[in-house]
């Protein structure tokens, strides 16, 4: 992370802290930066910030993870929660915001089972995460309007493409 990031450490989404818990430990502290200056809050004037799309983001976090001395399953989760609660921005906005949360806990509780038994690969993980939340978002639709954050709403495509 370049010199000056701003971090807030390996801050999982609140929704999912009683799942993941709340990594403070200094193995995470290294890839919550990385992932910090690509789109966390206060890092908006960096050259880093938003310049890779977020499913890159989000993996890249858990690679660094990986590097840190991570568990693979403790990243994967970690990731996991990253991917359904952290940042999107662009096109792949897909309408998750118009989930409600405990759907949102459901899924990554499905996915630790699924790291759990099968432990995937990230990219089936991904593969997972990404069928998981469509269900979730074509079944809101029938609940909520707004067209997720921003109002941009679904666009199609897989995020899994990058």
């Amino acid at each position: 992370a370049p010199q000056g990031t701003l971090t807030d450490g390996a801050s999982i989404p609140p929704l999912f802290v009683g799942i993941v818990g709340n990594p403070t430990s200094d193995q995470f502290a290294q890839a919550a930066a990385i992932h910090d200056a690509y789109c966390g809050i206060g890092n908006e004037g960096g050259a880093r910030y938003h310049s890779r799309p977020w499913p890159q983001v989000h993996r890249m976090f858990y690679d660094a993870l990986r590097v840190g001395g991570t568990p693979e399953r403790k990243a994967k989760l970690m990731f996991a929660a990253v991917w359904l609660g952290g940042p999107r921005w662009g096109v792949w906005d897909r309408g998750l915001l118009d989930v409600p949360g405990s759907e949102k806990q459901d899924i990554l509780r499905q996915a630790q089972g699924l790291i759990d038994t099968q432990n995937p690969s990230v990219d089936e993980l991904v593969g997972f995460l990404s069928r998981a939340e469509a269900l979730a978002i074509a079944k809101s639709r029938n609940t909520v309007h707004g067209g997720g954050a921003d109002g941009h709403g679904y666009y199609g495509g897989d995020p899994s493409d990058y």
